[in-house]
């Protein structure tokens, strides 16, 4: 449309200055509509990233919920560690037994030949 009005040979200069004011007014209009569609799709995306962010748990709150927890896991541990050790003491306990008991048998196998 602008090159056919420009193609004319005698355009005065207040029809071509016309011509491309309105040619850059539709340029603009246009970026401004790009621009506003992707402003709005950046707004959106923020939007999105606060509301997740308010779901999110703070250290304080994780904090005073897992401290508790954090406790009694280690009263467990303590726990675990004293059981295990007594397990290893009572089977030190039964390998001595069976090993007394087995040379006890000997000793008494070599006296009865």
């Amino acid at each position: 449309m602008i090159k056919k009005d420009l193609a004319a040979e005698h355009v005065s200069l207040r029809d071509y200055i016309d011509i491309r004011f309105d040619a850059l007014q539709i340029a603009i209009e246009k970026a401004e509509r790009t621009m506003n569609t992707r402003l709005e799709g950046m707004n959106e995306f923020r939007d999105t990233l606060k509301d997740q962010s308010t779901r999110f748990v703070t250290r304080d709150e994780l904090s005073a919920t897992l401290g508790p927890i954090g406790l009694d896991l280690r009263g467990v541990r303590d726990f675990m560690t004293s059981h295990e050790g007594k397990a290893s003491q009572t089977a030190l306990y039964i390998t001595t037994a069976i090993a007394l008991v087995g040379l006890f048998t000997g000793v008494v196998a070599l006296f009865v030949k």
